[in-house]
C-alpha cells in the first residue's frame, strides 16, 4: 500500500529517528534528559525516536538547539519509494535535478569520475569547508596506521557532530535563496503542474478524465493552495506521462537545507566534497552515481547547446535511471583483500580504480 506522503516537505521518519538516537548517543543524554533539556514532552520524544511522526516546527527547534545542532540536520530528506521501504533512485535523481535548478550547480565527467560543481553558488564556500574537514576526517580514517575501536568511533561521531551542527549558528546561507533563471517549472509543485499542464495542452475537464481527480481539486493543486498525496501523484503523473517521483519537490529553498541535504546523499551514494580545478565539487568515489550523474550531463549538454528549457525539464520529467545504456561502463571495479596463507590481509586492494584507499571506502 502507498504511503500516505505529499509532494512537498518530504522528510523520513525513519531517519529522523535514527538521527536522534544516534545524537543522544554521542551526548550522552538519556530520553528524559533531553526531554528537560528542551521542554519538549517525553511521550513526543518517544514518538518521534520510534518513527511513529515527524517533530512538530517548535519542538524540532527546541531539540536541535537542545542537541547543539542546526534544524537542517533533524530533517532528512525521503529517497524511499512509494512503498516507503527501499531507495527511489528516480528520487535520487530528481533531489539532485531540484538542487541544480536551485542552487546553479551542474553535473559534469572526467575519464576519472563523474562530478557535481558549483558555479559561484550559495553553496560554493559551504562545500570548501565541508571538503577540507572531510580531508582531516579521511587522514585519520585512511591512514595505514589508522585509528581503531573507541578512537575510531570517536572519529567517526565528530565527523557527524560537525555536520549536523553545521550551520547551527544561523547566518545568510539559511536565508539567501539560489536560482536558476533559465529553468522554468523546476522549483515547486506548482511549477512543476503548470509546465507540464501547458506543455500537454491538458485541460482540467481533461485531466479529470485521465486520473479520476476531482476538477476542483485539480484546481486548488494548481493555485498551490493545496499538495496531492501519493495517490495523487502517481495518478498525474500517468496523466502527464512522467515519473511520479519527478512530481515531488523537497524543501530544499535555502543553502542550508541543501547543504544538510548533500551531506545525506554524499554518505548514502558514495560522493565526497573535493577542490579541484574548477573550484568546490562533489564528486563520486563508486559507481553509485556514477552513471546518473554522467546522463544528467548529458541532458545539460544538450540544453547548453540548444537552449531548449522545456527539453531539458522534460528529460528531467521522465527520467529513469533503471534503463541501462548497454555501451556504459563503470569506472570503479571491486576487488578482493589478498591474505596469506594464515588468513592475515597482507594487502588491501583498492575498491576503486581512481580512489586507492585501503579496503572499503570512507563514507563522506
Amino acid at each position: 500500500m502507498a504511503v500516505n506522503r505529499r509532494t512537498s516537505n518530504r522528510l523520513s521518519r525513519v531517519a529522523f529517528a535514527e538521527r536522534m538516537r544516534e545524537l543522544r548517543r554521542v551526548e550522552g543524554l538519556s530520553q528524559s534528559d533531553l526531554s528537560s533539556a528542551s521542554d519538549v514532552p517525553l511521550a513526543r520524544i518517544k514518538n518521534y525516536e520510534g518513527a511513529k511522526s515527524l517533530a512538530k516546527r517548535e519542538d524540532l527547534e527546541a531539540l536541535a538547539h537542545a542537541l547543539g545542532v542546526a534544524p537542517e540536520a533533524l530533517q532528512p530528506i525521503d529517497l524511499s519509494g512509494s512503498d516507503g521501504n527501499a531507495t527511489d533512485m528516480r528520487l535520487v535523481a530528481q533531489a539532485l535535478f531540484q538542487l541544480g535548478n536551485s542552487f546553479n550547480l551542474r553535473p559534469a565527467v572526467t575519464a576519472d569520475y563523474a562530478y557535481v560543481r558549483t558555479l559561484d553558488t550559495p553553496l560554493s564556500a559551504e562545500i570548501a569547508e565541508w571538503a577540507e574537514r572531510y580531508s582531516v576526517y579521511r587522514s585519520e580514517i585512511g591512514a595505514e596506521d589508522g585509528l581503531r575501536g573507541s578512537a575510531l568511533q570517536g572519529a567517526r561521531d565528530s565527523y557527524m557532530l560537525w555536520k549536523c551542527r553545521y550551520g547551527a549558528g544561523g547566518g545568510d546561507a539559511r536565508d539567501d535563496a539560489g536560482g536558476s533563471p533559465d529553468v522554468e517549472g523546476g522549483r515547486s509543485f506548482k511549477e512543476r503542474f503548470a509546465w507540464l499542464k501547458r506543455r500537454s495542452g491538458l485541460t482540467f475537464t481533461d485531466l479529470h478524465g485521465l486520473s479520476g481527480i476531482g476538477i476542483s481539486t485539480l484546481k486548488s493543486y494548481a493555485s498551490g493552495s493545496r499538495l496531492p498525496k501519493q495517490e495523487h501523484i502517481e495518478a498525474l503523473a500517468g496523466a502527464f506521462r512522467v515519473t511520479w517521483e519527478s512530481l515531488v519537490f523537497f524543501d530544499l529553498g535555502t543553502p542550508m537545507c541543501a547543504i544538510h541535504a548533500l551531506f545525506e546523499i554524499a554518505h548514502s551514494f558514495a560522493l565526497r566534497p573535493d577542490v579541484g580545478p574548477e573550484g568546490p565539487v562533489i564528486r563520486t568515489q563508486g559507481p553509485a552515481l556514477e552513471r546518473l550523474i554522467g546522463d544528467w550531463h548529458s541532458m545539460h549538454a544538450r540544453f547548453e547547446e540548444y537552449r531548449d528549457a522545456g527539453a531539458y525539464v522534460w528529460e528531467q520529467s521522465t527520467y529513469d535511471p533503471a534503463r541501462r545504456d548497454p555501451a556504459f561502463k563503470t569506472r570503479y571495479s571491486k576487488h578482493k583483500l589478498v591474505r596469506d596463507a594464515a588468513g592475515v590481509i597482507v594487502a588491501r586492494v583498492p575498491y576503486s580504480d581512481y580512489d586507492p584507499y585501503p579496503g572499503n571506502q570512507i563514507k563522506a
